[in-house]
């Protein structure tokens, strides 16, 4: 259903040093894939603009880019907006969510089961902000038997 999801970040180095170290705990298989060079549209620097991760097994899998804007304007973290990754069990939420928040990230919201009322799933999630206020979720659900 999902091709990829961009977050705008204010410092691309920054960033990428929080989202492999979240990725290399999260799931292994999900590495940066490639850069794209560029001039920034804000700083008028040349340098990369754009970071894409996903699994080089799995083309038809989605893919998360860093980027620095296009139109030039400040990143900024958008109200109501998430993206939520998938955690292959519970001890992964809870790795991730406490690397995160090492890495100077921002608690959203402890590991821990979420209402599983009336839709048949287990919902263990854990919430945070990264370094650009961007909320992630990271998720393991499960059908309930």
């Amino acid at each position: 259903m999902i091709s990829y999801v961009t977050v705008g970040v204010r410092d691309i180095k920054k960033s990428r040093a929080f989202y492999g170290a979240i990725f290399a705990k999260l799931n292994p298989d999900i590495t940066e894939l490639f850069e794209i060079p560029g001039k920034d549209k804000e700083t008028q620097e040349d340098g990369v603009v754009e970071v894409i991760y996903g699994d080089k097994a799995r083309p038809d899998a989605p893919l998360f880019a860093l980027i620095r804007p296009f139109n030039g304007e400040p990143a900024t973290h958008g109200n109501g907006t998430m993206v939520a990754f998938p955690a292959a069990n519970e001890d992964i939420v809870k790795d991730v969510h406490a690397e995160a928040l090492r890495l100077g990230g921002r608690n959203e919201g402890d590991p821990g089961i979420r209402s599983d009322e009336g839709i048949g799933w287990k919902l263990y999630l854990a919430y945070f902000r990264d370094l650009d206020q961007n909320k992630i979720a990271i998720a393991n659900i499960e059908a309930l038997k």
